[in-house]
């Protein structure tokens, strides 16, 4: 999925346009969410309505957007829009779209979406849960640790041709406990990939990070807090 670029092409309508006959901005937000859709069921063969079904999850919910404007769109322009995942995360992915008029770009955008569920303890609030490992495009290994007091964690990681993305969930730290996730390299170096403070809904929040392609390779993970180490975990 992850090398799939959705395209559609629709016309613009009177109602996207303000009193001039241009397109107000915050309609493209709503061209942008309408292709993310769209293009997940195309991907997928999964209608919106049905991925609860198919997956458990809520839905694929909108975190936050960002757009820049190159060129007004106008009642009756015919758009193209081209659309595309450009990044998975453990628990969050990135979209990419292009609206294009007459073959020129109008608009560049992109969105950041969450893989979330109902929260079990909590019927009205939502929480990430990490993206299937079967979903096209995803390509994440996880290892886990338990170190001593029960603290544990679960580390995804994923090898792109950027770097390293990693996600991380611990549990049984206390909360307000500012830690960090390093990467030890076969040297005995460490590089730190991440760094949180432990909130109240710990054992259900991914914390991301990640490395440069240039750092050298992963031996193990480490966990730390107040410069100890809280737990180590080994890939296998």
């Amino acid at each position: 999925m992850a090398n799939l670029v959705y395209r559609r092409q629709f016309t613009i309508e009177w109602g996207h346009c303000d009193p001039t006959g241009i397109v107000f901005n915050s309609r493209f937000f709503e061209f942008f969410d309408w292709s993310s859709w769209l293009m997940f069921e195309a991907a997928l063969g999964v209608r919106p309505a049905d991925l609860g079904k198919a997956f458990g999850i809520f839905g694929i919910p909108l975190v936050d957007a960002r757009a820049r404007f190159l060129k007004p769109a106008k009642f009756n322009d015919v758009a193209d829009i081209a659309s595309e995942v450009s990044e998975f995360r453990r628990t969050s992915f990135e979209v990419r779209h292009v609206i294009s008029i007459g073959g020129e770009p109008a608009v560049e955008g992109s969105e950041t979406r969450v893989w979330a569920a109902q929260d079990p303890n909590d019927r009205v609030k939502l929480r990430t849960v990490p993206i299937p490992a079967a979903l096209p495009g995803t390509h994440w290994e996880t290892v886990e640790a338990t170190g001593s007091g029960g603290v544990s964690a679960s580390v995804a990681y994923s090898h792109e041709l950027w770097g390293d993305a990693f996600e991380v969930l611990v549990d049984k730290i206390p909360v307000g406990t500012t830690c960090q996730l390093w990467v030890v390299h076969p040297d005995g170096t460490r590089t730190q990939v991440a760094s949180w403070t432990t909130a109240k809904d710990e054992g259900n929040v991914w914390y991301s990070g990640s490395m440069a392609a240039s750092a050298q390779p992963i031996s193990k993970f480490q966990i730390t807090a107040d410069h100890k180490v809280l737990l180590t975990a080994v890939p296998t």
